[in-house]
């Protein structure tokens, strides 16, 4: 689509303004809503240029059939990936699901390469010159002198195509339904290919990647054709028309007047809250969030979601492109980091105010029935059987049958994730779960942390993720994991029905509790924003919210409440093992210095 000039079509300007007014009035910022509003006027104003010159009826009524059929065709690309998606599930398959997957996406983008030639075909009297048409053949000739194998015929059609509309085009004739004719041919080519490539994935057991190989090199041929036939050499394109003068000063009325009316503050705009909690709380705080927001029509929230390590480390390096008014990572200690950082770097009171818990839960571990037993066999979660099966690398070394493969523990990534943090703590620590800096430094510990990593492999960033891995995953590929109690419980459902038998938990003793903390940070947060901060807080602490953190699998922070007694508590689940009144020591997190020496250690460690 070329570009035109906004200021020669008064109702682009005009339709840009009232979208400015509207953004203004949900609460957007005014140059960010200006902005928007700038680009709106330039994506629309080629619509309104296309009223103006029409378009030959022959080459429309081609462009429309070659539209439908490029609709058609990518609804079967959509159609042939989901169907392969099933087909090559296995591992040594994937290879030949990301070619089918790369040869769909190709597909997919037909529609668009068919809307790009309308764009170049508008009006009555565009004919399209001899220059265009010929460096297009020059990039065909090109392309072709390189090309090899069943990429080459493709480029030898196209080029003789192009060489029939050079000759049209010199008589004076219009060779824009030649060029649409030329686009149908290579998309009826495509949907040939494309065709063959589901036959072969439905007539053969195990599909040959040299002919898949061959089908995708054949479609990548064809897409590029396409793209040569669409595009618009940039050398060539005509500069802008000047605007007429009658519209050029309406336009400029437009846009000042609009201009005029935005600058003038707005009664009562809806008041944005960034939040950014930790992964953990993305289900609650999403049903929580809803809630809120309808109690408070005037406050929008944006929820976010990262590792808390990551919620710290992004917030000192300013590397998030938004302003937190409210953090809520997976423990208080990360706010105590934070603090302390910021202290370091000159900065001054991090907080508004004391940062308050809203949630709680303890860290737990999963594994599946049959490895459970054999690792556990007297139903408890020990330490010391742990490190003897990572030592031991593989089942069959622990006495289990050879077809159970290696032994593989997972936990996230210390670096980036509460949970992780915490399991190489307790991993680390004495029987009693002491751990501090003088500990840290014996070879005992160091050695426990380095058998850890060597043992894990491409830890995730998220506790969320992880779970939704493992039970992907499943026996043979994850053994036992390292979780919150929270999400454990809320996911112990869906691996019975993903697995046919659910994971089994097992409390460690001791553990550690992790208290979800909200804090109001200062920095780029005005005291009306904070306030409205405050106010979420204060929802997410009453009764009603603290059931909801309950119905999650999270443990309330204010009164001593029976979470078996809530409607819709996974207590209330029959779950086996589920401790609604916790029996292991729950022992504080860590300190910062011991946990940033554990994070120092496990980097270094190999």
């Amino acid at each position: 689509m070329r570009l035109v000039n906004p200021l020669a079509f008064p109702l682009a300007v005009l339709a840009a303004a009232v979208l400015l007014l509207a953004l203004r009035l949900s609460g957007l910022d005014l140059w960010v809503a200006l902005a928007v509003a700038v680009l709106a006027a330039w994506a629309v104003a080629p619509l309104f240029a296309r009223r103006e010159t029409g378009m030959n009826p022959a080459v429309a009524r081609e462009l429309e059939a070659a539209r439908t059929r490029a609709r058609e065709l990518a609804q079967k690309a959509e159609g042939l990936y989901t169907e392969a998606f099933g087909l090559l599930a296995a591992p040594h398959q994937t290879e030949a699901l990301g070619i089918v997957q790369y040869a769909c996406n190709r597909v997919r983008d037909l529609p668009a390469r068919v809307e790009q030639l309308t764009a170049r075909l508008q009006g009555e009297d565009s004919l399209l010159r001899v220059e265009e048409l010929q460096a297009q053949l020059q990039q065909v000739e090109r392309r072709a002198g390189v090309s090899r194998g069943g990429a080459s015929e493709p480029l030898k059609q196209l080029a003789v195509s192009l060489r029939r509309n050079i000759a049209l085009a010199r008589e004076g004739q219009d060779v824009r339904l030649g060029q649409v004719t030329a686009l149908s041919t290579l998309i009826l080519d495509i949907a040939g290919a494309l065709q063959t490539m589901q036959n072969r994935l439905r007539t053969t057991d195990l599909p040959q990647l040299d002919d898949l190989r061959s089908l995708d090199e054949q479609l990548s041929a064809l897409a590029q054709n396409v793209e040569l036939l669409v595009a618009e050499p940039e050398p060539l394109a005509p500069a802008q028309p000047r605007p007429k003068r009658r519209e050029f000063v309406i336009s400029l009325a437009i846009a000042g007047t609009a201009l005029a009316l935005n600058f003038v503050p707005l009664p009562g705009p809806k008041r944005t809250l960034v939040v950014v909690s930790g992964t953990e709380l993305a289900e609650p705080l999403q049903v929580l969030g809803a809630a809120f927001e309808r109690q408070h029509p005037d406050i929008a929230l944006e929820l976010k979601f990262q590792g808390s390590q990551e919620i710290v480390n992004r917030y000192i390096d300013q590397k998030d492109d938004f302003s937190p008014a409210v953090l809520i990572p997976a423990g208080g200690q990360f706010l105590g980091e934070l603090e302390e950082r910021l202290r370091a770097q000159g900065g001054g009171q991090a907080f508004y105010e004391t940062p308050r818990p809203v949630a709680k839960t303890v860290l737990v571990a999963i594994a599946w029935p049959e490895r459970a037993r054999v690792l556990f066999p007297d139903g408890r979660f020990r330490w010391e059987r742990l490190e003897r099966a990572l030592a031991a690398g593989s089942w069959a070394n622990l006495g289990a049958p050879d077809t159970w493969g290696s032994f593989d523990f997972v936990i996230t990534d210390p670096s980036r994730s509460n949970s992780g943090q915490l399991s190489l703590a307790l991993f680390a620590a004495d029987t009693t779960g002491r751990l501090d800096a003088a500990t840290l430094g014996s070879k005992v510990v160091q050695e426990r942390v380095a058998l850890l990593r060597r043992s894990v492999d491409q830890p995730p960033r998220s506790t969320d993720i992880l779970l939704q891995e493992f039970i992907a995953r499943g026996p043979n590929d994850a053994d036992v994991a390292m979780v919150y109690e929270s999400i454990a419980l809320a996911r112990w459902q869906q691996s019975a029905a993903s697995r046919g038998k659910p994971y089994e938990l097992f409390y460690l003793d001791p553990t550690f509790e992790t208290v979800c903390t909200a804090a109001l940070p200062r920095r780029s947060v005005d005291s009306g924003t904070a306030e409205a901060a405050r106010t979420f807080v204060d929802f997410l602490i009453e009764p009603e919210a603290q059931a909801v953190f309950v119905r999650h699998g999270f443990r309330p922070v204010t009164a001593r409440t029976d979470v078996a007694s809530i409607e819709g508590s996974p207590w209330r689940l029959g779950i086996p093992a589920a401790q609604s009144r916790l029996q292991p020591r729950v022992l504080p997190p860590p300190d910062i210095a011991v946990l940033a020496e554990l994070r120092r250690l496990w980097e270094r460690a190999r």
